[in-house]
């Protein structure tokens, strides 16, 4: 038995009747947290403001909407009491859990029972696969759908999805590494943040246009590192590099390859406070202390 709603929904509207809007919860609710924009030049990560995202961030991880053992713990395709019917559609896609991932890190919301939550549940089908190792399908073990290897040839999923991917090499390659490529205008950032629970992310080799970056962040107490190696070319005039801060916090001292930096940029995102400097191709070092 799955639970019914307790509380009232909290969730953006989904679908149109007529000119009303209609809170079907379908997953696509969840677009508003997902969507990133880059306005000025800047990326903007998330669509609705913080304490919007939050609310329907927290109702979205509760059982209603999300997964439980035995099945996947990803996002439903609708929560309990959505759908036309109003009788819930709990279908676990690869897809709805890349969606709800990339969301919550648009919010700086890395921790385990969080972007976690739905990360691992897309990785997890890879490592325990029901048809071929690696392969991530494009339904999950749910509770309104079976495993693909029990189902019939005619009606199995997909068993290998690119759009799942998207939920982890995204949290992973721009949202933990902050790798920001913007390549069509000649510039890409380097602007990380560490999950919570461990002292460090790295990727190497990533692939920039004709070259590529190496990139590890750690934090320590109140000092952030970010070490970048930017090959020759990547197709990037303008490099910058820089780290992301828990909200509310600002710097006390910037160094860029242990020289004292006093021109810096900081900005508020819904991920964090963003602390950049410019730099250029090549091998650099930023520490920031807060």
């Amino acid at each position: 038995m799955f639970p019914r709603q307790h509380e009232p929904s909290t969730q953006y509207a989904d679908s149109l009747k007529g000119d009303q809007r209609v809170q079907q919860q379908h997953w696509i609710g969840v677009t508003p947290m997902e969507a990133e924009l880059t306005l000025s030049g800047r990326v903007t990560p998330g669509l609705a403001d913080a304490e919007h995202a939050g609310t329907a961030l927290d109702q979205r991880e509760q059982d209603c909407f999300s997964g439980r053992d035995p099945f996947n713990r990803g996002l439903f395709h609708t929560g309990c009491e959505g759908g036309a019917d109003g009788k819930g559609e709990r279908i676990i896609y690869s897809l709805t859990n890349s969606i709800a991932a990339v969301g919550e890190g648009n919010y700086g919301r890395l921790g385990e029972a969080q972007q976690r939550r739905y990360t691992d549940a897309n990785a997890l089908p890879m490592l325990e696969p029901d048809e071929m190792p690696g392969a991530l399908p494009e339904i999950l073990p749910s509770p309104g759908q079976n495993a693909n290897i029990d189902r019939c040839w005619t009606c199995r999923s997909m068993f290998m999805q690119a759009w799942g991917n998207y939920g982890t090499a995204w949290a992973v390659v721009h949202q933990w590494l902050g790798v920001q490529p913007d390549l069509g205008r000649g510039t890409v950032a380097f602007v990380p943040q560490v999950p919570p629970g461990q002292p460090s992310v790295a990727g190497r080799d990533i692939r920039l246009g004709g070259g590529s970056a190496d990139v590890t962040a750690s934090r320590h107490g109140s000092q952030f590192r970010t070490e970048i190696d930017v090959t020759p070319g990547t197709g990037a005039q303008t490099v910058i590099i820089g780290a992301t801060l828990p909200g509310g916090t600002r710097p006390t001292a910037v160094e860029l390859d242990g020289q004292a930096v006093t021109h810096f940029s900081v900005r508020r995102t819904n991920r964090g406070t963003e602390v950049t400097v410019p730099a250029t191709a090549g091998q650099h070092t930023l520490t920031v202390t807060t």
